[in-house]
């Protein structure tokens, strides 16, 4: 989404991984290394070129009260100065008002902030499944700046991002369309490293519902993805070469190769004049597909 919005804008986009960001003095990619790559590709002599820096999971600079928040909290101190938009870097060179900042995170446990919908009651009257209902805004309330300074984030933090939003978990079928269509799939980069070896890898309609739900039940979401096809396929990846030496031109996973409670069919030809053909594929193969074969 946010490349669409530079594509349209003309503008290139940035990122800062918050994740490993560092204070100011200390061991670890600061802001400071950040403002000087970008004062490198933006910069020419007074003028800033417009750029969208976007703030990668930006909830883990949230004070967590430990002493590793503590550092947390003087990294977010250390981004006032650039999201005010005033001049940074060792020679002032970089205009920050000419770079819009976009903050995004998975930001954990904010919905039990933003819609408390029940409260422990405790006591000799009290019962542990009574469920009281304070807040009325329901599920869908606004995203407050307070939620976020509650969450962990200095004011003075959130105070320099001036508009607020909460999107919605990804459901069933934006995760399938994530697998099936994403030009960054991880399913169709493995079926694209098959094919390059002359071997077609196919999963049915329902195998990819059964990975679609196993990623929806993970934690972790669309990115849990990749995690699960490692699972079934990194062997057959290792196995590739012998396999193609074998004969095998298809692997197919239905629903239950796909739970792993069978293995995938494959697909043999045993012609020596086709395993020969796999064998000159795999050598000279030079492109990817970019979506799954289909049978036929």
């Amino acid at each position: 989404m946010i490349g669409v919005l530079g594509d349209f804008l003309g503008v290139p986009i940035l990122e800062i991984n918050c994740a490993i960001l560092s204070p100011s003095g200390y061991k670890g990619t600061t802001l400071n290394q950040h403002v000087a790559e970008f004062a490198g590709r933006l910069a020419c002599g007074n003028k800033t070129s417009p750029a969208i820096v976007v703030w990668e999971e930006i909830d883990k600079l949230a004070d967590d009260r430990s002493e590793a928040g503590r550092y947390r909290r003087m990294t977010q101190a250390d981004a006032l100065r650039f999201l005010d938009g005033a001049a940074c870097g060792e020679e002032a060179t970089l205009d920050a008002s000419r770079i819009l900042s976009i903050g995004l995170g998975a930001f954990e446990g904010l919905d039990r902030i933003r819609n408390p919908r029940t409260v422990p009651v405790i006591g000799f009257n009290g019962n542990a499944d009574q469920e009281v209902k304070f807040d009325e805004s329901g599920p869908d309330s606004e995203l407050l700046p307070d939620h976020l300074i509650e969450f962990g984030l200095m004011p003075e933090f959130v105070g320099r991002f001036s508009q607020f939003a909460a999107l919605d978990p990804i459901v069933a079928g934006t995760m399938k369309r994530i697998i099936c269509e994403s030009e960054s799939s991880a399913l169709l980069r493995r079926i694209a490293y098959f094919s390059l070896n002359g071997v077609r890898l196919m999963f049915d309609d329902d195998a990819v519902d059964v990975i679609v739900a196993m990623a929806m039940a993970h934690p972790t979401g669309a990115r849990s993805l990749g995690m699960i096809l490692n699972k079934l396929l990194l062997d057959l990846e290792f196995r590739l070469p012998d396999l193609v030496a074998e004969g095998v031109f298809e692997i197919s996973f239905d629903k239950r190769a796909a739970r792993g409670e069978t293995g995938p069919v494959l697909a043999r030809e045993s012609s020596r004049e086709l395993r020969e053909s796999l064998m000159e594929i795999r050598r000279k193969a030079g492109g990817y597909i970019t979506r799954p074969m289909s049978k036929g």
